[in-house]
């Protein structure tokens, strides 16, 4: 039966979505039991295993446990979790100075982080990618660490593919690629048009 359903569903929705065309695209009319059957179903388990990874890196009251977790536990680490370490990096010890001496002393401490974001990236979506590139400039441009180019170049490239930036999303990106003095006007330009279908969220900061 299960088998049946899949080689029917792309028929049927087809045949029941006929397209309204609007100024700024189309809009499919999906019959709401095509929508429960076509949506993915994610375990309780999955879910609860995100959270409890997102309430250990937030647990964690260093840079060595923060990285310690992820190469711990780089095999099951979501790409979210992988912003959200960098996220975190940069929240609690941007002002602390014992914890930036620590990457300004031995930068190589963070090389399984950016690995890990390196072989992530192609995963990543909108959000993650502004985050990780808006953290990675903040601790750069506070304990005057360079990044290798090619992480830097992994998430432009990831940024490219994508269309689907908000104003902040954008803002971050922006920023980031400026404040490090990265040279990448296709990443900008890519970025320029999708501000101008936002302009109007923009506020002062942005």
């Amino acid at each position: 039966i299960l088998r049946f359903l899949l080689i029917l569903l792309p028929i049927v929705t087809k045949a029941f979505s006929p397209s309204l065309s609007l100024r700024h695209g189309t809009i499919n009319r999906v019959p709401p039991f095509l929508q429960v059957l076509a949506t993915p179903i994610i375990p309780d388990s999955a879910i609860r295993r995100h959270d409890e990874i997102q309430q250990q890196i937030e647990n964690c009251d260093s840079i060595e446990a923060i990285l310690n977790l992820c190469d711990r536990s780089k095999h099951i680490l979501r790409p979210s979790h992988v912003s959200f370490c960098w996220n975190q990096l940069s929240r609690k010890w941007y002002n602390d100075y014992k914890e930036l001496q620590k990457i300004e002393e031995n930068p190589d401490i963070l090389k399984p982080l950016i690995s890990l974001t390196i072989a992530k990236s192609h995963k990543m979506g909108s959000r993650s990618v502004a985050i990780t590139s808006h953290r990675m400039a903040m601790i750069s441009s506070k304990s005057n660490v360079c990044f290798d180019s090619e992480i830097w170049n992994s998430l432009e490239r990831r940024a490219l593919e994508m269309e689907n930036f908000d104003c902040k999303d954008i803002s971050n990106m922006l920023w980031a690629y400026a404040r490090i003095g990265y040279k990448a006007p296709a990443l900008f330009n890519h970025l320029a048009k999708r501000d101008i279908l936002h302009i109007e969220g923009l506020n002062a900061q942005g």
